[in-house]
């Protein structure tokens, strides 16, 4: 059985840090939330007013912040001085494996 939601993980180099869209349903063209960790903590944002349905929203923000987990600049603090735009995108993306979008960093 597939889950009802489908996640997205991009580096976000305007704020900085990586996010975790999150589709509900999975085919869904916009997503309904973004899940990130500050400094302070995880951060669920609703967007686009749509509110699904609370036990998918739970195990879909579960998920998300599994998947976060896995990327080690995921709140952007720290950032190395001089990284063009794509340079920080591509920061924001390594994981603890030393891989960034399957790739070795």
């Amino acid at each position: 059985m597939s889950d009802p939601f489908r996640i997205v993980v991009v580096g976000n180099p305007s704020v900085p840090r990586t996010e975790a869209e999150v589709y509900v349903p999975a085919g869904a063209d916009a997503p309904v939330l973004v899940v990130y960790e500050s400094p302070r903590g995880w951060v669920t944002e609703p967007l686009g007013g749509r509110a699904p349905p609370s036990a998918v929203v739970d195990s879909a923000v579960q998920a998300a912040r599994q998947r976060l987990s896995q990327y080690v600049n995921r709140t952007g603090q720290g950032a190395p001085t001089g990284l063009t735009v794509p340079g920080l995108s591509l920061w924001l993306m390594e994981k603890t494996d030393g891989t960034a979008m399957g790739r070795r960093v």
